[in-house]
């Protein structure tokens, strides 16, 4: 995981992939305890990052964009 601090917030960059499959684990985590609705919004949450557009920029572009 990378991580950026600009402004006094703090930007993480992680896979789609990763993100997906860390949220299917907390997902199924909170299932197994019976925690429905909770795990229903987690589910919320994953059908919203899959439909985000991605955009893959090298850092120093990312950088020089925030000047």
């Amino acid at each position: 995981m990378n991580a950026t601090t600009f402004e006094k917030a703090a930007v993480y960059a992680v896979a789609q992939d990763t993100a997906l499959t860390r949220l299917q684990s907390e997902r199924d985590a909170l299932q197994d305890a019976h925690r429905i609705k909770e795990a229903h919004g987690v589910t919320l949450a994953m059908q919203i990052l899959r439909r985000m557009e991605v955009h893959i920029i090298p850092q120093a572009e990312w950088r020089e964009s925030r000047r």
